[in-house]
């Protein structure tokens, strides 16, 4: 970067949100490495942000790096979307959630290229004013399951909306995707589409109806598919280094 402009001689920093987990009797920051990986795959470089951001520091820490990926993790606390908890509630964190979300507006107002994974996509939605299904096999008939423990199994379908900008990276309009999530997009944010469902009608894609704001975002994780050098999942982050590269 250079005077918050890309320069084209640089390498591309991605900032990546971590998570907080209790770990012999003391709080540690981090994340799966597997997003590290399939942005090195993307020429990209990642940047480690722990939650620790407000509304005073997002846009100067934004500022520094060429784009945002938003990364899985613990549930998002519902008094951020005005409900309280009705189920078992996993891995709160109140910092995760405001540094998240400072972050997103920050993003948003920069429109700086935004990649929301798993809990990314849900906490881009509750940021912009949107709510969660809480728990999906509670709170949702018919739903297949979609909290699996097993990362790089496809466990079923995606539909996507043709010209979507997932379906655009993919350069497919269905595949078959890995699914480990208990929650899900309910009410959707204004600022968002809807480009992507599984066949239970679980919100699997959406993006940004700012056709200035490049926000890609998906439910599953495409960080764990792309060991395969064939892999669709590969175009999520080629997409999103294309992007800083425009």
């Amino acid at each position: 970067m250079k005077n918050g402009t890309p320069d084209s001689r640089a390498a591309r920093l991605v900032a990546v949100t971590t998570g907080i987990r209790r770990d012999d009797d003391a709080d540690r920051v981090g994340l799966s490495t597997s997003y590290l990986q399939a942005l090195k795959n993307a020429g990209l470089i990642p940047v480690l942000l722990p939650p620790v951001y407000d509304s005073s520091t997002a846009k100067s820490t934004l500022e520094r790096v060429d784009a945002l990926l938003l990364t899985g993790g613990g549930d998002v606390d519902p008094s951020f979307y005005g409900h309280t908890a009705r189920h078992e509630v996993r891995r709160l964190s109140r910092a995760r959630d405001e540094s998240e979300i400072s972050l997103i507006h920050a993003a948003r107002t920069m429109r700086m290229p935004t990649l929301a994974i798993c809990r990314g996509i849900q906490v881009i939605n509750v940021a912009l004013g949107g709510t969660l299904v809480q728990d999906i096999s509670s709170d949702w008939p018919g739903a297949l399951p979609h909290d699996s423990s097993v990362r790089s199994t496809r466990s079923h379908p995606v539909k996507l909306e043709a010209g979507s900008l997932t379906a655009m990276a993919l350069q497919v309009t269905e595949l078959h995707v890995n699914s480990l999530h208990h929650q899900a997009i309910d009410k959707l944010a204004d600022g968002l589409q809807i480009t992507g469902r599984a066949p239970d009608g679980i919100v699997e894609a959406a993006e940004s109806i700012d056709p200035d704001w490049w926000a890609l975002c998906v439910q599953w994780h495409p960080e764990d598919l792309v060991e395969d050098a064939q892999s669709p999942d590969r175009g999520i982050f080629a997409a999103l280094a294309d992007r800083i590269n425009k």
